[in-house]
């Protein structure tokens, strides 16, 4: 048992290798992404709902991510009920919320959205573009560009510039599906 406990410690200390001088270490990027809590989203949202003339009681999915490189965590939400009120055969409405140090403020409000949706690292006026998938229309399914106009997205994808190249060549993160 000794002589195993011994070949353990050798055959350990040799994979060691020695210590790494520091100068050689990975430096970690000194950007950190803040992220107000989801508690944080109740009043605006309710606010928007309330001035929609919406249910109080409307359920939605949320996704969150740094749409404009300032390091907070900006939020989407995706409505789905009721699927009468915020949806229609050409899909639902989506809020954009950007993520303030202590609040949420509404930038933009998009109709006829289905997921997935797909924010990209390319931007528009320093915030990221998302591209929509429009199907199920009247009109050919698409990949649709939703670029920020310096105040806000457009409220609608269903006539919005085509996606140029294949999604596949972008980088990006998907949401809602």
């Amino acid at each position: 048992m000794t002589r195993v406990i011994v070949l353990l410690c050798l055959f350990l200390t040799a994979c060691g290798g020695g210590s790494t001088p520091p100068s050689a270490l990975t430096p970690m990027p000194n950007k950190q992404t803040k992220s107000l809590p989801n508690s944080a989203l109740e009043a605006p949202l309710a606010a928007f709902i309330q001035s929609q003339n919406a249910p109080p009681q409307s359920g939605w999915d949320i996704a969150r991510t740094d749409l404009n490189n300032d390091g907070r965590l900006d939020a989407i939400i995706l409505f789905k009920s009721p699927h009468s009120y915020w949806c229609g055969w050409d899909g639902c409405g989506m809020l954009i919320l950007q993520a303030n140090d202590t609040t949420f403020t509404p930038i933009a409000t998009i109709n006829n959205v289905r997921g997935p949706i797909y924010i990209s690292d390319q931007r528009t006026n320093n915030w990221r573009d998302i591209i929509i998938r429009v199907t199920g229309t009247n009109f050919p399914d698409k990949n649709i560009v939703m670029e920020f106009d310096g105040n806000t997205y457009p409220n609608s994808p269903l006539l919005g510039p085509d996606l140029e190249v294949p999604l596949s060549a972008l980088n990006t993160q998907r949401f809602f599906r």
